[in-house]
């Protein structure tokens, strides 16, 4: 899993291109979920730092939805748990 340096901020979200299965797939994160789950502020620079840093968790849960929506694929804050990013952040440790 490689983390997209073409990430952009744009309209209050990220938008980054990941591997998927079959091809790339393109995915927006939603800044509010950026904010609520990974600690990123409202402006641009910090929602790039939140993604940067947390890149691995948030492909993770990317790749489980790219199975079942077409791209692009948005993440939002129903996409996200407190338990599941820590389960998530577990496993990229280990």
């Amino acid at each position: 899993m490689t983390y997209d340096v073409n990430a952009r901020a744009k309209e209050g979200s990220v938008h980054f291109s990941m591997h998927g299965p079959d091809q790339p797939l393109a995915v927006i994160i939603d800044g509010e979920a950026l904010e609520r789950y990974f600690g990123a502020g409202s402006d641009a620079d910090s929602q790039l730092e939140a993604y940067a840093a947390n890149f691995r968790i948030i492909h993770s849960v990317a790749q489980l939805k790219s199975t079942e929506h077409p791209a692009p694929i948005r993440l939002t804050v129903d996409d996200f748990t407190e338990d599941s990013i820590r389960h998530l952040r577990e496993e990229n440790e280990e």
